[in-house]
């Protein structure tokens, strides 16, 4: 298992690539934890690993645990983030950020953007997604999406001179992985 990244918040935390066969108990656990409709294991599996798959994930670890993923799927020149979760016990140490800016280290030169889409009611995640320089980009109506709520599509460039807007502590974390763990 290669480590990407060491975070600055614990020195102990690693950032690596997710693995179906090592990490999806742990993952699925978390992922269960954080969302309404959780993806089964089969899921993941079907979007990582296959002749069809578009999608890569990484997962963040502290003293050997996983404790945060995230899931992306590349497209031509952007990614689309399609799950971010910290376990509950881990959330706002900097884990999420440092998962937001292993995404943008290890595509910078192939990428421009990344987008998620959040519930608009879920002013935390909206929060931190802000603090790491997403922006708002457009709405997608509920009626659009099958619910009764309305969701929010952000953007963030992934460009190395683009990094306005976000805060010095996701600054700090982000000049951080100019220098990747060999």
């Amino acid at each position: 298992i290669t480590t990407f990244f060491n975070t600055t918040m614990f020195s102990r935390t690693r950032i690596r690539a997710m693995t179906i066969r090592w990490d999806i108990v742990p993952v699925h656990f978390i992922e269960r934890q954080t969302f309404e409709d959780p993806w089964q294991p089969s899921e993941f599996s079907k979007r990582l690993v296959g002749p069809d798959s578009n999608h890569s994930a990484l997962v963040a670890e502290y003293e050997s645990r996983v404790v945060g993923y995230v899931v992306y799927r590349l497209a031509s020149n952007e990614i689309s983030i399609r799950r971010l979760a910290v376990d509950e016990d881990h959330r706002r140490r900097g884990i999420g950020t440092s998962l937001i800016f292993g995404i943008v280290e290890l595509n910078k030169a192939s990428r421009e953007s990344m987008s998620i889409i959040v519930d608009e009611y879920d002013i935390p995640a909206q929060l931190f997604l802000r603090k790491c320089g997403f922006k708002w980009d457009y709405t997608l109506p509920g009626k659009y999406m099958g619910t009764d709520r309305d969701k929010y599509r952000l953007v963030r460039a992934i460009a190395e001179n683009v990094r306005n807007g976000m805060s010095p502590v996701a600054m700090g974390i982000a000049n951080q992985f100019t220098n990747p763990i060999q």
